[in-house]
């Protein structure tokens, strides 16, 4: 399963989700040697290809992760990303489809990392790690299918479910490595080896946490479908699976609890921008939220 072509850390959840894989992987046909299926008398007698619209490509049978990844790049013509002087804050900016307003809003520069920063992660692998391992593993490459687990849905059951939280996770995916490229944080581990981290270390900067990003801003998404409020039981519950992801990496030594609440922070920014933009016109995320909402309407 390669998950996320890029969790590798958190390029979150590329296609294991789909129940398709990503371009390659997902389910194995066996055939046989010596009487391919293409040899069978039932279909080699009958030779004639069917009759199709040359432009007839079904939109169910778009994986979930390039459709997602369509989605991503029409909301990522609106978007630009800054660093305030070295330094200083970073800046999402946000300009809506036909307008020439934009709206700008604030991730904080991180701070130093210090002793004490370094002293929570020793306790956390200390106290919870070898406990949290089977969750760490399950979340290293892909966790969509943890929050279609949490609302008992898959794939097959929700399909637009399943884009839009594909879509959410890529949005996530690229504006977080577009700030950890700006602010260029070293990694826990860089500053304490012995924090020897379980899995690979992403090969991408610290700050902020991809995995929070992602995870925080597909809650987000799932509560906007569902319409529940942040303080009922699946909100409760959906806040509490992003929280958990987030905090599982900094039991593994991947990530500060700076990096975490930065990535908890874009996820709230760029769910700002992913309401006004599906209100904006056409565009392939509001057809995946307007396809998602329908589906728990059902």
């Amino acid at each position: 399963m390669t998950g996320n072509t890029g969790n590798t850390g958190n390029t979150g959840n590329t296609g294991s989700s789909t129940g398709q894989g990503a371009g390659s992987g997902g389910t194995i046909y066996p055939d046989r040697f010596n009487l391919p299926f293409v040899d069978q008398p039932q279909v080699i007698d009958y030779p004639t290809p069917r009759q199709l619209p040359l432009d007839g490509y079904r939109l169910r049978d778009w994986d979930a992760f390039w459709y997602a990844s369509l989605a991503q790049q029409e909301l990522g013509r609106c978007l630009g990303y800054s660093r305030e002087a070295p330094g200083g804050k970073g800046v999402l900016s946000y300009t809506r489809p036909g307008s020439t307003a934009t709206q700008s809003f604030e991730v904080p520069a991180p701070r130093p990392v210090d002793r004490d920063m370094v002293a929570l992660l020793v306790s956390l692998a200390r106290q919870e790690r070898a406990d949290a391992m089977p969750e760490i593993l399950a979340q290293r490459d892909e966790f969509i299918t943890q929050f279609l687990g949490l609302l008992k849905a898959n794939p097959a059951s929700h399909p637009w479910t399943t884009r839009l939280f594909q879509a959410a996770s890529n949005v996530g995916l690229v504006a977080g490595l577009q700030f950890k490229a700006l602010f260029n944080v070293p990694r826990p581990h860089e500053y304490l080896p012995a924090l020897f981290p379980p899995i690979d270390v992403p090969g991408h900067p610290s700050y902020p946490s991809g995995h929070a990003t992602q995870s925080w801003l597909i809650a987000h998404c799932a509560m906007d479908i569902l319409g529940s409020p942040p303080d009922d039981a699946m909100g409760r519950a959906l806040h509490a699976m992003a929280a958990r992801i987030t905090r599982n990496r900094e039991i593994a030594g991947l990530h500060t609890r700076q990096d975490s609440e930065a990535g908890r922070m874009l996820a709230k920014h760029l769910h700002d921008v992913l309401t006004d933009f599906r209100g904006s016109g056409d565009s392939r995320f509001a057809k995946c939220f307007d396809e998602a909402r329908a589906e728990w309407k059902r």
